[in-house]
């Protein structure tokens, strides 16, 4: 096992970074030439055969290798772990390492090794409490000291799922439209906080008749362009507040120095990370060295 990867450690600027990724994750990646992962900071491959099996041509230049297979492997344990992460202990990574795992395993179903970093993942999070503040929580307290009574949330993904999730316990907003293709796997991951909570299509959104100050907060990517001049309609509208866009290519133009503008490029962002990263910055050395320690 060994592993070429970019990630927002090695690369500059994470916008192109985000737009990479975006772009690999387009293209059809057979499991049985090894592991992708692909997520808005990270683009890496675990080849199962050799380097010509892969398409490496467009990862940058500045990209890494690992050709020490037990390295390959204390790299993707850090990975899931939340250790790599531009915010330390987010929970998305883990399931993101899991899905990819999966995939591969579709084709390697023998390659047992693979759940063990799961599986070592997820004692390292729980015995370390190696967990993140939920982002949409940081994002919610973020946006609770403006005026609006509505959310509108594109995306049903994590981050808005905590949003909702937020919102069913401190009431800010009274109402909010919450827009997904898939409504019915949205009622179903959200039930018990669905208080307040419209689930509409992307295509019943033009028919909401908006007449009060609300915040717009999108969590999507790869969005149809009919559907993208819906959302930068909302964006420009006079009612609308608070501007929140985690796309990793945000689909928003407004000036990023704005104090409303929220997106994963702009200052404010980073003054989250580093709240949150604050107290668990602190683990990273024992539990690196606890790792390091593993026979894997």
């Amino acid at each position: 096992m060994y592993c070429y990867y970019t990630d927002h450690h090695c690369c500059s600027n994470e916008l192109e970074l985000a737009k990479l990724s975006l772009e690999h994750k387009n293209k059809p990646f057979n499991p049985k030439l090894g592991m992708a992962l692909l997520t808005c900071h990270r683009v890496e491959y675990y080849p199962s055969e050799e380097l010509s099996s892969v398409n490496l041509k467009e990862l940058p230049s500045s990209h890494r290798y690992i050709s020490d297979s037990l390295e390959a492997k204390r790299r993707l344990l850090r990975i899931a772990t939340g250790l790599e992460s531009k915010i330390l202990g987010e929970k998305a990574i883990y399931f993101q390492v899991e899905g990819a795992i999966n995939s591969f395993l579709s084709a390697f179903p023998k390659k047992n090794g693979f759940t063990a970093i799961l599986a070592y993942a997820k004692s390292i999070r729980e015995n370390f409490n190696f967990y993140a503040p939920a982002h949409g929580g940081l994002i919610y307290d973020y946006i609770s000291q403006g005026e609006s009574d509505i959310a509108i949330l594109i995306g049903a993904g994590m981050l808005n799922q905590s949003i909702v999730r937020s919102n069913s316990r401190n009431k800010k907003y009274s109402k909010i439209l919450l827009v997904t293709r898939d409504t019915k796997r949205a009622k179903k991951r959200l039930r018990g906080y669905l208080e307040g909570v419209e689930i509409l299509k992307p295509d019943m959104l033009r028919d909401c008749n908006l007449s009060q100050k609300f915040d717009l907060i999108i969590a999507t990517d790869n969005i149809e362009s009919s559907y993208e001049m819906q959302i930068k309609n909302l964006e420009t509208s006079k009612l609308c507040n608070y501007v929140v866009d985690i796309s990793s290519c945000p689909l928003t133009s407004l000036n990023s120095s704005s104090e409303m503008y929220y997106s994963l490029y702009t200052r404010n962002t980073e003054i989250l990370v580093k709240k949150s990263n604050l107290f668990l910055r602190k683990k990273i050395a024992i539990i690196n060295s606890y790792i390091n320690k593993l026979e894997l």
